[in-house]
């Protein structure tokens, strides 16, 4: 039976040695990336994929600084929060400036915690992806939504001006009135 055995463990080994590397492109191509940060040295150890999207150059192992140095201002508190008192699990999308680039992108990352035997918080892990196209689509509908609300308004004021129109006499009495209901 030791043939069989040696096969199928074989068959084994090659079938997860492609499933990481599917992972791996789905990663690379996902604009995604794994990363785990060692809260007691501050330490992150990050896919190669997850490097890219902050900018640097591929390393084992980088100081926890060196991303946040990169995080926008504003939503620094936001990720210092989740490191200080990390919770079981967490999604948050913050805005990070990649190095060597200009423009600013969005990283959404989900994370866990991870416990030692006294349960204490040794490290959080999780993925990181791009979520910038997202954003983008997320700001233009919200500015569609501003201007369509701001074109009702006008329609309903030039719809109580037409209606003026109808009820007063004078233009002296209508433009009376006009200057009362125009915000």
């Amino acid at each position: 039976g030791t043939c069989v055995d040696i096969t199928s463990r074989k068959r084994m080994e090659e079938e997860l040695r492609a499933n990481q590397a599917w992972l791996r492109n789905a990663l690379s191509v996902g604009q995604m990336g794994t990363w785990q940060i060692l809260l007691d040295s501050r330490m992150v150890v990050a896919s190669e994929s997850a490097e890219q999207l902050w900018g640097f150059e591929t390393q084992k192992i980088r100081p926890l600084e060196d991303y946040l140095r990169l995080i926008h201002p504003d939503d620094l508190l936001l990720v210092s929060e989740i490191l200080v008192n990390p919770p079981p699990q967490f999604r948050l999308e913050f805005r990070v400036r990649p190095r060597g680039r200009d423009e600013t992108v969005w990283l959404a990352i989900q994370g866990e915690r991870e416990l030692d035997a006294q349960g204490r918080s040794v490290s959080l892990i999780g993925a990181v992806s791009d979520v910038s196209p997202l954003k983008h689509t997320e700001q233009v509908l919200q500015n569609q939504t501003l201007e369509l609300e701001a074109r009702v308004r006008e329609l309903n004021c030039l719809y109580a001006v037409s209606r003026l129109v109808q009820t007063q006499g004078s233009l002296d009495q209508l433009l009376e009135r006009v200057v009362e209901i125009i915000p």
